[in-house]
């Protein structure tokens, strides 16, 4: 298994838009993408505290909330063009794709798209 950005970012794209008034259970289920790497992707987001979630069986989640820490991730990569530059000016630098790296990376790519 492997983590996916493309996965984390639908997967908290969802979360945001479900109703949060109470805690659900779910099934997240990505286009392209198997349970497999979904529900990797999701234990990733839980463990990393980006997401209020427990774990009710494979694949299905008990759903709370996404955190001030995921809120961040998610508003970072929230754009897919915007996440797409990023994603590319990693590669071509030769640096992986972390949560450390999309940090640092994420003011750089807006710098130059705000022309500075």
């Amino acid at each position: 298994m492997k983590r996916d950005f493309d996965v984390i970012r639908e997967v908290l794209l969802k979360i945001e838009a479900s109703d949060r008034r109470r805690p659900m259970y779910r099934m997240i289920e990505i286009d392209g993408y198997s349970s497999d790497d979904v529900d990797y992707n999701i234990d990733l987001l839980i463990k990393n505290q980006f997401i209020e979630a427990t774990r009710r069986g494979k694949a299905l989640y008990m759903l709370k909330d996404i955190t001030y820490k995921g809120h961040d991730l998610l508003d970072n990569i929230r754009d897919k063009g915007f996440f797409e530059k990023v994603k590319k000016y990693t590669s071509e630098k030769g640096i992986p794709l972390t949560f450390e790296t999309l940090k640092a990376t994420v003011p750089i790519i807006a710098k130059t798209l705000l022309g500075g």
